[in-house]
């Protein structure tokens, strides 16, 4: 964790978010992505194929000790309703798909971060800043209403 060099509590990776708030009580934050950004690419490139090489958006939450949502094992259990489903959480192994069987994260390793990214099929180029702080704090209100279905 580098809660040292961000100053966020349990914030599981090495750069700081671009922005960290709170709403409803609940701790936030987004991040742009460059993995995979390439700044160059040849004129005759489709912009299709353009977008998957942009960066992008990710918004993140913090789930509190003791939240309902905290006795899910995987992310992708918990019943948040977020644009492309939530994408960044723990994770348990699912020794059912060989390509996934040692990308086990614990609660603790995420630091109690779950999130969602816009990289998908039409996303890049389509998200603000804006946009992005209002769908974390719609999921924000989910966290701070418990929600469990």
């Amino acid at each position: 964790m580098s809660q040292e060099s961000t100053g966020l509590r349990g914030w599981p990776f090495p750069s700081p978010p671009v922005l960290h708030w709170n709403h409803l009580g609940v701790e936030c934050a987004y991040t742009i992505n460059t993995f995979g950004a390439t700044p160059e690419l040849p004129a005759d490139v489709p912009e299709f194929v353009r977008q998957v090489f942009q960066p992008w958006f990710c918004g993140y939450v913090r789930i509190p000790e003791g939240h309902p949502w905290r006795k899910f094992g995987s992310y992708y259990d918990i019943p948040a309703s977020v644009h492309g489903d939530l994408t960044y959480g723990p994770y348990a192994a699912r020794y059912d798909d060989p390509k996934f069987y040692a990308l086990e994260h614990s609660w603790e390793e995420v630091g109690g971060w779950v999130g969602f990214d816009t990289h998908h099929f039409n996303d890049p180029g389509t998200w603000t800043a804006e946009m992005v702080v209002e769908e974390v704090n719609r999921l924000a209100a989910q966290v701070a209403a418990g929600r469990t279905e």
